[in-house]
């Protein structure tokens, strides 16, 4: 009994080993397949990888010009110097009161200060006194002619009259001259006859932007009394980096609120000294007279969409050229060569022939950089 158990174990254990064997037979092979499986997935990735990388062009669609860094350049009106003035005292003198208040709109000629002017009042004076004096001499003059003619009087006696007329005429130019630089016309002399006073006037028209003269006030010669700015004929100067296009139309808009067409071409231009910036000075469209001062900024617009912004990634240059990458059939890259007018951020604005509104530009670097590169310029770099 015990040797038959025995028989019957040694049985067991030997089928047990043999299956062991034949396990671990069969694992490596298992293990084959798998490897051979996960070689055939990471070709299978790969061939996805390539046909991803082959569609992976990032397109960008071209659009109007809608970036204010772009079509927007700082501006300002540069009124001429006839459309604002000081009003000052030509002589010394004081005031006796103020004809307008600050903001008040004038016209060339309306009285702003009353002044009390001594050398102007003396010349007014002596303009009168030389001009009744010398109307007498004369009369004395004609008379000793008359009376030397028939030898009652001497040489010497017409000689003294007519070195008196001399001074008296001296006097009356002198006098004048000052009435003159008062800017006193006969008008006004006669004001001052009458009144004792001077008016000082506005020298253009506009409004009263400063008034320094309250009643008492002593003032000296050249001292401003009044600041009035006006219209006049103006150019906008323009700043700007870069180049503004020949066919594109220029508006500005003021930061008042007025808005207006601009010449096509610059009267002149400049460069900014230390900045290197462009200056460019534009005169309205239609010469209408600007106030000076006034800021605000030139748009730029194309005609038929000639200007158009793309992003600036999707430029390359190359030999002096810059170039985008236009969307082509079957998706292909196809170079266009392109103008880059501005610059700012992101974007670029630029014209080209060959490029439209609603054409899509490749923006990634991968395609980019492949723009106007031979196949064997790409194997090449490849291969690097």
């Amino acid at each position: 009994m015990i040797r038959a158990t025995g028989v019957l174990l040694a049985a067991l254990l030997g089928a047990a080993g043999g299956c062991a064997r034949l396990d671990a037979d069969a694992e490596p092979e298992a293990e084959a397949g798998h490897d051979d499986e996960h070689h055939g997935d990471a070709h299978h990735g790969d061939e996805h990888h390539e046909a991803a990388g082959s569609a992976s062009t990032a397109w960008i669609a071209v659009v109007r010009p809608s970036d204010a860094s772009l079509i927007e350049l700082p501006a300002r009106v540069e009124a001429a110097p006839s459309s604002r003035a000081h009003l000052a005292a030509p002589f010394s003198g004081t005031v006796v009161a103020p004809v307008v208040q600050v903001g008040d709109t004038v016209a060339e000629g309306d009285p702003i200060v009353e002044l009390r002017m001594p050398a102007v009042l003396e010349a007014a004076a002596v303009l009168g006194s030389a001009a009744d004096q010398i109307d007498t001499h004369q009369r004395r003059r004609d008379r000793l002619a008359a009376l030397r003619e028939q030898g009652l009087v001497g040489a010497s006696d017409v000689f003294d009259l007519e070195a008196s007329l001399g001074q008296l005429s001296a006097d009356r130019r002198k006098a004048l001259a000052t009435l003159n630089a008062a800017g006193l016309d006969a008008r006004g002399r006669r004001e001052l006859r009458r009144r004792g006073t001077v008016i000082l006037r506005a020298p253009t028209a506009g409004v009263v932007a400063e008034l320094d003269a309250s009643p008492g006030d002593v003032i000296e010669p050249g001292v401003s009394l009044a600041w009035i700015l006006g219209r006049g004929p103006a150019r906008i100067e323009v700043v700007y980096s870069g180049a503004i296009p020949q066919q594109a139309q220029l508006e500005f808009i003021g930061l008042d609120g007025d808005r207006f067409e601009l010449a096509p071409t610059p009267v002149a231009t400049a460069i900014e000294p230390g900045l290197g910036r462009t200056l460019a000075w534009y005169e309205p469209a239609d010469a209408r007279e600007l106030a000076g001062g006034v800021r605000g900024r030139v748009r730029l617009y194309g005609e038929r969409d000639q200007l158009l912004e793309v992003p600036r990634r999707a430029l390359r240059l190359d030999e002096g050229k810059a170039y985008v990458a236009r969307r082509g059939p079957d998706d292909q890259p196809q170079p266009v060569v392109v103008q880059v007018l501005r610059s700012a951020g992101g974007s670029a604005l630029v014209m080209g022939e060959g490029l439209a509104v609603g054409d899509e530009v490749a923006a990634d670097a991968n395609t980019v950089l492949r723009i106007n590169r031979s196949a064997d310029e790409l194997q090449g770099g490849h291969h690097h």
